[in-house]
């Protein structure tokens, strides 16, 4: 299983450099988990930077790839130790938060997660 950090997504959503890296995870045989907050972050700047309906798509395209892995208090409480060890900011320690608690690997390429465990970190 692998979590796409929001930054990834943004790079596939306006083809950059790493598009390529997530077209490989979406269409090959790893189940992709989608951190709620990664709804949030990627709507918000979409809807900001392009427009509305274009961020409506991106989180529908989002949601037929991978599951919708909403913040509940197991992942609050991990996440809370996260930022507190680590000093991740909140989104991305409840992001490595949802990786933890699904024995997933988070793919990434937010230098803050660089040198956690189960991160693969990809430079921008």
């Amino acid at each position: 299983m692998i979590v796409l950090d929001s930054s990834l997504w943004i790079s596939f959503f306006n083809d950059d450099k790493n598009a390529s890296l997530v077209e490989e995870c979406l269409t090959g045989k790893k189940q992709v988990l989608v951190p709620a907050i990664c709804i949030y972050e990627i709507y918000k700047i979409m809807n900001r930077k392009v427009s509305y309906k274009i961020a409506t798509n991106a989180v529908a395209f989002m949601e037929s790839f991978g599951a919708i892995i909403d913040i509940d208090y197991q992942i609050s409480l991990i996440a809370s130790k996260t930022n507190a060890e680590h000093k991740l900011p909140m989104a991305d320690s409840l992001i490595y938060a949802t990786g933890v608690l699904n024995n997933a690997e988070i793919w990434t390429q937010d230098s803050d997660f660089e040198n956690l465990d189960n991160v693969k970190f990809f430079s921008s």
